[in-house]
């Protein structure tokens, strides 16, 4: 159980039933749709008067406290609703559950994989005369298109923001204790324990600060033939490196199989104790 404050965007957890992906500025989408409807039978593509937003407020809120989710634990976002091609007939709209914007989507696209189904924006493609029943949406490529809102079925990620100290569940995390016997290795104890500390949400800048201390450390280490400082810094880096790559999104595991990838094929020789690769020579 973690609070939500201490996950980082792109993050999956589970809140209330429901798998989410942590978004920028504090939102929250869903991992999948949740149903397919119309955006609007009554041929609108006005948010503020659409089926889909009565579906949010109501059954799917609903929902949500059925399973355990707390009224309090919301925060209203607002949602821009000029339309894609820029005209504006609808003022920003106040809500604790809705759907992403065109510009929220393009802000998070990065975080949000293609997924089985198309899923529709709260957007309007255009409030002209020609388009006022035309919605943009996100196809099954994670491209943004548009289609008419009451003629085919979409399907519905809602987006909420909860606050900041809500308590959510991150799928497969492990106790200590759990982790402790299965890990093969030491690097999920590291995670384990930076993530209690709030480390992971530290500032990577500083985090290369001290890796160069640790560098500076080994190298004195090596340089007076000290065996414990030697050991004990060459484990220091590697303990910062797995905090960085988990400050900066990243898993050190992935980053560790791109350098080996990059080097697994590569041919040389050594010279003066260095190894010199062959188009180097």
């Amino acid at each position: 159980m973690r609070k939500i404050k201490e996950i980082k965007p792109g993050r999956i957890f589970t809140y209330a039933g429901y798998e989410w992906i942590k978004l920028e500025d504090g939102l929250a989408i869903t991992k999948d749709t949740v149903e397919d409807m119309k955006f609007s039978v009554c041929q609108s593509n006005e948010y503020t008067i659409s089926d889909i937003k009565t579906f949010l407020t109501d059954a799917f809120a609903d929902c949500l406290c059925e399973n355990g989710a707390l009224s309090t634990n919301f925060e209203n976002f607002q949602l821009d609703l000029t339309a894609d091609d820029g005209t504006n007939e609808s003022k920003p709209f106040n809500v604790e559950i809705g759907l992403l914007t065109a510009d929220l989507y393009r802000k998070n696209r990065r975080w949000l994989k293609p997924i089985d189904n198309g899923w529709w924006l709260a957007t309007p493609k255009s409030y002209t005369a020609n388009n006022d029943d035309v919605v943009m949406y996100v196809g099954t490529d994670g491209l943004l298109s548009s289609l008419y809102g009451w003629i085919r079925d979409n399907g519905v990620r809602p987006v909420c923001k909860l606050k900041e100290d809500t308590p959510v569940d991150i799928p497969d995390e492990k106790p200590i204790e759990q982790i402790e016997a299965d890990a093969e290795d030491i690097t999920d104890l590291i995670k384990k324990w930076a993530a209690d500390r709030n480390l992971n949400m530290g500032d990577p800048k500083a985090q290369v600060i001290e890796i160069v201390k640790e560098l500076v450390e080994l190298a004195n280490g090596i340089d007076k033939g000290k065996e414990g400082q030697i050991i004990k810094h060459i484990g220091g880096m590697y303990v910062v490196l797995v905090v960085l790559c988990m400050q900066l999104g990243f898993d050190i595991n992935d980053c560790i199989r791109v350098a080996y990838d990059e080097i697994k094929d590569r041919k040389g020789k050594m010279i003066n104790g260095l190894f010199v690769k062959e188009e180097d020579l």
